[in-house]
């Protein structure tokens, strides 16, 4: 699901948190195995902060991007109710020389708590995949093999 020109003119931009929990109410409903929502959101935003936090708090198939941050950029913290929880992932990723991304991060240390968290992609695959996919310190096991980081 995508917000488009069409979406930001009828609801505006940032999307109200009520407009969000709405959005991820419907796709639960409809069956979806887990929602991830890679825009970040440190602060309540427009109408309906309750119903969002409310949703995040009790609803355990919403996976949530957030921003670790470096020594050249400040992070951005997920949603309150996700903040330290396993459903709050990151979404950065490392670029090269010119500013361009040719790899991207499976997990890395918060500097914030010392957790190591999974990136949005790997959380989810993840919850797809079952316990199949489990981050044990700096190991992390995919299926029946280790990767080593």
């Amino acid at each position: 699901v995508i917000a488009t020109e069409e979406d930001i003119e009828r609801f505006g931009w940032p999307l109200p948190d009520g407009v969000l929990a709405a959005l991820i109410e419907r796709l639960l409903g409809a069956g979806a195995a887990v929602v991830a929502m890679d825009l970040y959101r440190d602060r309540p935003v427009g109408e309906g902060g309750a119903a969002l936090a409310e949703l995040l708090s009790r609803e355990d198939r919403i996976l949530w991007a957030y921003r670790l941050g470096d020594a050249g950029h400040r992070g951005i913290a997920p949603p309150a109710p996700l903040r330290g929880t396993p459903r709050a992932t990151f979404a950065d990723v490392v670029a090269d020389a010119g500013e361009v991304v040719r790899r991207s991060l499976i997990a890395a240390e918060d500097p914030a708590d010392g957790r190591v968290v999974f990136s949005l992609g790997a959380a989810l695959a993840q919850r797809l995949a079952g316990e199949r996919v489990r981050p044990e310190g700096a190991d992390l096991g995919f299926g029946e093999g280790l990767l080593r980081i």
